[in-house]
């Protein structure tokens, strides 16, 4: 069994107040360890539960490695979506992290213009 969880974060910003989607897409890449996600999880026998509580604790970090501050009350809210990856490159991994809790590490990639 795999040791850790890779996934690619896509969020999609809206515009404050109309709740319309800019088209703008950030792309993050996370690695969440397993035993993490079993800890955090209410049923860590249960692989869909783990699978669904490694998305979270990725997806808590994504404003972190934004913008070094965790998201605060009031902000713009995001959709965000996941893919699950195999693996990560090892150049990546070798680079350091935009955000770090607990051992799940976060990248900011990039954006993707309108």
């Amino acid at each position: 069994m795999a040791q850790m969880l890779y996934f690619e974060i896509t969020l999609e910003p809206h515009m404050k107040r109309s709740g319309l989607a800019t088209g703008r897409q950030i792309l993050f890449l996370a690695e969440v360890p397993i035993s993490v996600a079993k800890e955090a999880s209410v049923a860590p026998d249960d692989a869909g539960a783990v699978y669904k509580e490694a998305e979270k604790l990725a997806a808590n970090l994504t404003c972190t490695a934004m913008t070094g501050a965790v998201h605060q009350v009031g902000e713009d809210e995001m959709r965000i979506s996941f893919q699950s990856l195999p693996q990560m490159s090892d150049d990546l991994k070798e680079r350091h992290p935009d955000a770090e809790k607990d051992g799940v590490r976060v990248w900011l990639v990039g954006a993707r213009p309108e």
